[in-house]
């Protein structure tokens, strides 16, 4: 990216974080320990995140009583979690083989940072038309059609809560060019940014470090630590 492409990162990431909530260190140890169960393909009872984490039951509970955007089933078990779910969307995301989807185009791109685990996706606009790329923790690769660009929402004024979806998600696609992207965001209610995929990833990136801190440093296994 240009001098200038990064100055625009950053400022977008400044916005994001003054509505991202701040997580302690064990709130931040429990949300990545949910992205990683969820990877997994299945849906993730409170006691078996515990048991991962070695945890109180109690503890996790809370913790995730206080977040928002935490979607169950009807067993109690989470099916959904800040971008990445088990339920069918246009945004197709495969790990390790196994097939979950995101709630938009812009979380598959910080989930890689998430998981430390490559992300191959693909997604379809709201003309129908079919994406696919490479998401690795450090960058992105073989997107096609070449040239895609992303909508995203603009950040001032809005807030990370339990409408995260109505209110972000619905708005926020791959498309061919930056002409049909700025085309399809005039339409929509919101206002609507358009971004090459380098620049979405660059974003993404700096929101997860500064929703996870630390945390997020790598193992010597290539995944994140857990560890207290």
């Amino acid at each position: 990216m240009t001098e200038h492409d990064v100055q625009h990162v950053e400022r977008l990431a400044a916005q994001a974080r003054a509505i991202l909530p701040t997580l302690t260190e064990s709130q931040a140890r429990i949300a990545i320990g949910l992205f990683q169960m969820l990877a997994e393909g299945k849906p993730v009872s409170l006691e078996r995140l515990a048991e991962r984490l070695t945890l109180p039951v109690d503890e996790v509970s809370a913790t995730l009583a206080a977040l928002p955007a935490v979607f169950g089933d009807r067993e109690g078990r989470i099916v959904a979690f800040w971008g990445l779910g088990l339920a069918k969307t246009p945004h197709r995301v495969e790990v390790d083989g196994r097939t979950l989807y995101a709630w938009c185009l812009p979380d598959t791109l910080y989930f890689p940072r998430v998981l430390g685990k490559n992300v191959h996706v693909r997604s379809t606009s709201p003309a129908g038309e079919e994406f696919s790329l490479l998401v690795r923790p450090d960058g992105v690769e073989n997107v096609s059609p070449k040239g895609a660009v992303v909508s995203f929402v603009q950040l001032e004024g809005k807030q990370f809560d339990d409408n995260v979806i109505s209110n972000f998600c619905h708005y926020q696609y791959l498309f061919t060019s930056e002409e049909e992207g700025s085309h399809w965001a005039e339409e929509q209610p919101t206002e609507l940014l358009i971004l090459t995929v380098q620049e979405g990833f660059q974003l993404m990136v700096r929101i997860a470090d500064a929703l996870f801190g630390e945390t997020l440093e790598p193992s010597s296994e290539g995944g994140v630590r857990l560890d207290g």
